[in-house]
């Protein structure tokens, strides 16, 4: 793919999520990722709970602290590849619980820092095995421009994208565990949040069956005027598309709609 200047490759790594196989996950998740790097890819994110799941008996009895091993891995992979990382998310254990965490890796290796979960999805039990996060992601400034995270059922609360919007985020990342049969929602709302904040969104799913339900996958990278740039169907593989960071100021000035909020309205 030839590129403009100003432009970049960002990938959303779809994989399936074998249970009780963190080895093998990590495994699948490095073959892909090397596969985007070697099709350009500057900036990639991996699935929700990419290395266990939502397996909860193995995450009470195995899930670490971070770092662990398993980051470590993900760690030095960026840095061979020269890729910043959204390390989908991992289950992380603190003193007080376990956490749904997404971590941000930067091309030299190094965790920027991490956003935990804030909104737990109770059709799941999520929020009975997992502690929910206080706080919404930092802003990481890269190579690849200011990225703001998010985790699958954060996509359904429109104030948590507008947050980290209004802080600076001009590109979304949402890993994510999206089962069927709302494919229809998540099309929507992904849209939706790259048209109402006008900032690009990678949006990242996983495929595959577990004992909690089946994925459809879709992963989708959105414009700011809420264009699929690439999206994918059910199977494994990476999804690619070239963003171009000037476009978003672009999108602004021709609808300035974050310049007509009106903030004390919405109290």
């Amino acid at each position: 793919m030839k590129l403009k200047l100003d432009e970049f490759l960002i990938a959303g790594v779809q994989m399936n999520i074998i249970l009780g196989e963190p080895r093998r996950n990590i495994q699948r998740a490095v073959e892909l990722l090397e596969r985007a790097a070697d099709r350009g890819a500057k900036l990639a994110s991996l699935p929700e709970l990419m290395i266990t799941g939502f397996d909860y008996d193995f995450i009470r009895a195995h899930v670490k602290p971070i770092p662990n091993t398993e980051i470590q891995i993900l760690c030095d992979k960026a840095k061979e590849l020269k890729m910043c990382l959204v390390a989908g998310s991992i289950a992380e254990r603190r003193s007080d619980g376990i956490y749904n965490t997404s971590l941000f890796i930067d091309d030299s290796g190094r965790v920027l820092g991490k956003y935990s979960k804030v909104h737990l999805f109770p059709l799941m039990g999520e929020n009975v095995h997992f502690k929910g996060g206080k706080n919404p992601s930092p802003i990481f400034h890269t190579k690849c421009g200011k990225i703001g995270l998010m985790i699958c059922y954060d996509l359904r609360f429109p104030e948590l994208a507008r947050r980290l919007t209004l802080e600076g985020a001009e590109l979304l990342v949402i890993p994510s565990e999206w089962p069927h049969p709302r494919i229809d929602h998540w099309m929507t709302l992904i849209k939706a949040r790259a048209i109402e904040n006008q900032v690009y969104v990678l949006a990242v799913n996983r495929v595959g069956k577990d004992k909690t339900g089946s994925y459809f996958g879709a992963t989708s990278i959105i414009d700011p005027w809420g264009n699929p740039l690439a999206s994918s169907g059910d199977e494994e593989g990476v999804v690619m598309a070239p963003i171009n960071l000037s476009m978003i100021l672009r999108v602004r000035s021709k609808i300035p709609s974050l310049n007509s909020r009106v903030e004390e309205a919405y109290h």
